[in-house]
């Protein structure tokens, strides 16, 4: 399988258009938050946003 074609069953798996998937990395990279992970690792738990923490409390 390809690079490209593994990357797009990514994106679908995240529910997410191609594009939007690489230009989510190429932003993460540019910015210095693109982590590189060591094989066997788990997966790095995302950090909350601030929407994210405002939403956890106006739910009540």
């Amino acid at each position: 399988m390809s690079s490209r074609a593994e990357i797009q069953v990514k994106a679908l798996a995240e529910g997410l258009p191609y594009q939007t998937l690489i230009a989510s990395i190429l932003h993460k990279y540019v910015t210095g938050r693109l982590e590189e992970r060591k094989p066997g690792s788990p997966p790095a738990v995302p950090k909350a946003t601030a929407a994210t923490r405002r939403s956890a409390h106006t739910d009540t």
